[in-house]
């Protein structure tokens, strides 16, 4: 909903639609998007890809948006339902003061 109906920052546009790969993965594998950030059949959420995704998306803005710093040690990658709360938390927390 906040994709479409509000002016969020680009950084958070990715994080976002990194979270939905994630959590709808069947639908962005049929799609054709790779990696496989999360395998519905085996419950597996591959961690390293997403925190590799994570430190790219922020890598990517961080001359605009110097204190862009994800805590990737509040992601949590025991369920789909603590990572999903986990990772919006950390999103939540994100730094986003422009530098201009």
């Amino acid at each position: 909903y906040s994709l479409f109906n509000y002016a969020v920052p680009q950084p958070d546009r990715e994080f976002f639609h990194l979270f939905y790969r994630v959590t709808e993965a069947d639908y962005f594998r049929q799609l054709g998007f790779s990696p496989d950030y999360y395998r519905p059949e085996q419950e597996y959420l591959d961690r390293r890809a997403i925190k590799r995704a994570v430190e790219e998306i922020a890598t990517k803005y961080r001359g605009r948006y110097p204190q862009l710093r994800p805590s990737l040690s509040m992601l949590r990658f025991d369920s789909l339902l603590h990572f999903s709360k986990s990772y919006l938390r950390m999103v939540r927390e994100l730094d986003l003061t422009r530098m201009d």
